[in-house]
């Protein structure tokens, strides 16, 4: 069998493009999506860098075919057992992943999470860092 590239469900932030990208080269998808912002952000720069990676992505949306359900592998996590469950969502679902990782109350994960965005501003950086980081369970896996 082929070797070919595929968007991914389980492990996608947006659409999977980036995801089945680090599959096919065996990356954690973690260092690309750094990548993938850090060249972003000195496109802020150049300009035509920024649109480009842009167009690039939304081109490869339509482009590449989602994987296969049999053909998925299973997520790769940066942390064994630090997931973004389906169920307790409010956004992406780090709030909820971080409380049954740590074994608190997901409502006081919710709440220091609030209180860093409003002062400060670090949790809004914070919670976008560990949705690039933290995988989501599928929705198979419904805890």
């Amino acid at each position: 069998m082929e070797k070919r590239w595929y968007r991914f469900k389980r492990d996608r932030v947006i659409a999977g493009v980036i995801s089945g990208l680090a599959w096919y080269s065996q990356i954690h998808p973690l260092w690309l999506r750094g990548g993938l912002l850090l060249a972003m952000l000195s496109g802020a720069i150049l300009p035509m860098l920024f649109v480009g990676l842009g167009v690039a992505y939304i081109a490869a949306i339509f482009i590449l075919p989602e994987v296969p359900t049999d053909l998925e592998p299973e997520v790769m996590p940066l942390v064994n057992g630090l997931l973004r469950p389906v169920k307790q969502r409010l956004l992406a679902g780090v709030c909820a992943g971080l409380a049954k990782y740590y074994k608190l109350d997901v409502n006081i994960v919710r709440f220091a999470t609030l209180l860093l965005s409003i002062f400060g501003g670090i949790g809004i950086i914070a919670y976008a860092v560990a949705w690039l980081m933290m995988p989501s369970v599928g929705k198979e896996n419904l805890e």
